[in-house]
């Protein structure tokens, strides 16, 4: 077993070995969190699904309302934060594979999306890039666990 060190703190609680917890954050209307409990057998396959559901309803979002601030950012600066958050998860995945004392250092989430500019990306372009690179995660999933 890798011993994994986090600058940012999880506590998902106890869950069956059968079942799995995942969070995705998501800047739907009226709903910023989605809380869905997989199967372990099944967990690739439903994850693809609301993957695949989510961005269908992100992409009928309009451009000029993504750009709008809900709150402290816009729809385009959450993707594009969760499009980050991807990147830096992608990178754990795989460190995880070949280093025996892993550190996963946390990043600013500020300044990354801040120095990416999301607000000024398309946001077609930003949901087409976030659901591709939770499918890559996907598939990761499928191969190494």
């Amino acid at each position: 077993m890798r011993n994994v060190r986090s600058g940012i703190p999880l506590n998902l609680g106890s869950f069956s070995s059968a079942s799995v917890c995942v969070i995705i954050l998501t800047p739907l209307p009226g709903s910023y969190i989605w809380f869905h409990r997989y199967s372990r057998n099944n967990f690739s396959e439903d994850f693809s699904r609301t993957i695949q559901e989510a961005e269908k309803q992100l992409l009928a979002i309009p451009e000029e309302a993504a750009a709008a601030g809900l709150r402290k950012w816009s729809s385009k600066q959450i993707v594009g934060h969760l499009i980050d958050s991807a990147a830096n998860n992608h990178l754990r995945f795989v460190r995880a594979q070949t280093i025996n004392d892993l550190m996963c250092p946390g990043y600013d989430q500020e300044a990354w999306v801040d120095a990416q500019r999301y607000d000024e990306e398309s946001w077609t372009n930003l949901v087409q890039l976030w659901s591709a690179y939770n499918e890559a995660l996907v598939a990761f999933h499928v191969r190494y666990v």
